[in-house]
Formats: structure tokens, sequence, C-alpha cells
């Protein structure tokens, strides 16, 4: 079926995220962003920031750039040890 229409997934999202946002506002979408794929699997990082540079290449580049400065960050001790107990046992 021809609708003689082109898809464009990405104009919109790089027109709003060069226009709309501010700079802190870029700053901390792709510090979420970033966040939550640093833990994804390899290729679907390489996704992401594809598709992303694909709206503006800043934009793939800075969640790119944030992912690997993730990586290299120490283990923060608060979050190496298990949790505790949601319940713990009451002493009779």
């Amino acid at each position: 079926f021809e609708t003689g229409f082109s898809e464009d997934n990405f104009s919109q999202c790089g027109e709003f995220y060069r226009n709309v946002l501010d700079e802190g506002a870029r700053d901390r979408l792709t510090s979420n962003i970033a966040g939550t794929l640093v833990n994804a699997q390899d290729f679907l990082q390489r996704r992401a920031i594809a598709n992303f540079s694909k709206a503006d290449p800043d934009y793939g580049a800075s969640i790119e750039k944030k992912i690997a400065n993730l990586k290299r960050m120490p283990s923060s001790p608060a979050f190496s040890k298990p949790p505790a107990p949601l319940n713990p046992p009451r002493k009779i």
C-alpha cells in the first residue's frame, strides 16, 4: 500500500532537541537516557545511539559520551552491598 508519504521518524525529535530544550534540559535528558542504556547490551546501545544521532548528531554523541563515562565510573559502595531484607524476622 503506497501512500505517497515518506516516513520521517527523526526530524521532529531533532527539532525538539535543538529548538525547544535549553542546554540544561538537553543535559538532563541525555543523562537520563545514558543512565538507562548503560546496562543494556552493546548492540542495543549502538542502535539507540544511531537513532538519536539521526535526530541530531549532538544528541547521539552526547548520549554515547555519557554512556562511556558511566562505564568508567567505579561502583558506588552503596550499590555494591546486597539490599536489606524488606521484612526482617522478629527476634522472639
